[in-house]
């Protein structure tokens, strides 16, 4: 989900606000700037791709920690790192306003967030659009100079919520980290000696060594951890 997000969305973004500067500083020396407004919009259109995968990823994650339990150590671990990174302080541009305690709550504060983010971006590729005859004209910089467009307000809300989004994701996902950390090898036992071929019930991912093991096909032992 992380590579998704950052690769995909955040990544094709940069990329997108790099073609809007350059094509502003061109139409600055009376170029037409249509081909480069136009390669930002591709940009923009390709993170909603990026988004799309990362929520897919993210239900999926959703999915699994509603399917089995949680081990009591992690979830625990996972609560104190939350308090003590305040993550219920940080700022959200989402609807969910939960307060966050397990792993489950994390999911779908994001899930909202992304959302959000979707609609942020699918406004500032309209709002871009709504300024071709401008663009054609070359007064894009002076329109967007001049005035309080719904360009610019479109385009510095997402500007914004892509940096709360990215700080509250990046916390949160710390909170998990040191949680995991905190009872290693707990969870984590096949990577110290447990038997090959002794996996979960359903779908392995990295999310599994977190999954309390009476759920698996096979109990895990810590001998020799």
């Amino acid at each position: 989900m992380n590579a998704d997000f950052n690769v995909g969305f955040i990544h094709e973004q940069s990329f997108g606000e790099q073609e809007y500067n350059h094509a502003s500083l061109l139409e600055f020396h009376g170029e037409k700037i249509g081909d480069g407004i136009d390669k930002a919009v591709q940009r923009f259109e390709a993170s909603i791709d990026g988004l799309n995968a990362t929520m897919e990823k993210n239900e999926e994650l959703l999915n699994m920690v509603r399917s089995f339990e949680m081990l009591p150590e992690f979830e625990e671990a996972l609560g104190k790192h939350l308090q003590e990174l305040e993550v219920n302080s940080l700022a959200r541009v989402g609807n969910e306003r939960r307060q966050i305690a397990t792993l489950e709550d994390i999911l779908l504060v994001l899930q909202s967030e992304f959302e959000v983010l979707k609609e942020m971006t699918e406004g500032t590729i309209a709002a871009t659009k709504d300024l071709q005859p401008q663009i054609d004209d070359g007064r894009f910089v002076a329109t967007v100079l001049e005035a309080r467009t719904p360009f610019n307000q479109q385009k510095i809300s997402l500007g914004f919520g892509r940096g709360i989004v990215e700080t509250f994701m990046s916390t949160a996902c710390h909170a998990t980290i040191l949680a995991a950390e905190d009872n290693f090898p707990l969870g984590f036992e096949f990577l110290v000696g447990q038997p090959v071929g002794v996996k979960p019930k359903g779908k392995l991912t990295t999310s599994w060594a977190i999954v309390k093991r009476s759920r698996m096909t096979t109990t895990p032992s810590r001998e020799g951890s």
